[in-house]
């Protein structure tokens, strides 16, 4: 455990983890931190009240855990790498490349960026200006989740099932995909993929575009 005032930089968990925990006067930090180096590796930073870190890279069988007032920025999830924000931890400006984001339970995702890989979002988790550009990058709502702003480019995916709403800013080149139960709003809807919209919605629930 780590705890207010206390700091790290620069380090590599390979195995096993740490906590950051702070306090209202001091938080605990963690820069530019590793987690997960090779196939085997299992590395897990937990950001608990008052914890914060930045510039975190999440590879192959790293985990980084932000909850109850924990806060994330900058990190990069590569491939095989997860991040869990929940119970009031905060995310800001991460990039997904070929990871893994949960927001769950009252996390908050804000200006994510999905370049390959997934962003779940769900139990009263939110996510906020989101973009989903590339081919393989999608972002799942379900159950109660929200996903807030989000623009959808260059074949993204954004994925609405039961319980989940989704209002997008943008759709270019990307798909908006709402199935029975979930609700989604688009905003500015280009020209080009299919006839003459370059968005396109495959509906099964209700969509709104205004």
């Amino acid at each position: 455990i780590l705890n207010a005032g206390l700091s790290i930089t620069g380090t590599t968990i390979d195995n096993g983890g740490i906590v950051l925990r702070g306090d209202s006067v001091s938080a605990a930090k963690a820069t530019s931190v590793t987690l997960g180096k090779t196939p085997s590796g299992s590395g897990t930073l937990i950001l608990s009240a008052y914890g914060v870190a930045s510039g975190t890279q999440i590879k192959d069988g790293g985990t980084e855990i932000v909850s109850s007032g924990g806060t994330s920025w900058d990190t990069t999830v590569n491939n095989g790498g997860v991040q869990n924000i929940e119970s009031s931890g905060l995310a800001s400006a991460t990039t997904i490349s070929g990871g893994t984001q949960n927001v769950n339970n009252g996390g908050l995702a804000s200006a994510t960026m999905i370049s390959s890989g997934t962003q779940n979002v769900n139990n009263g988790g939110v996510a906020t200006d989101t973009v989903i550009s590339g081919l393989f990058a999608a972002q799942n709502i379900a159950n109660g989740g929200s996903g807030l702003a989000t623009s959808i480019t260059l074949g993204g995916e954004q994925n609405i099932s039961g319980g989940g709403y989704g209002s997008v800013a943008t759709i270019d080149y990307g798909f908006q995909n709402i199935s029975s139960g979930g609700t989604g709003s688009a905003g500015t809807i280009g020209a080009g993929l299919t006839g003459d919209s370059t968005g396109l919605q495959v509906l099964n629930g209700v969509q709104v575009i205004s």
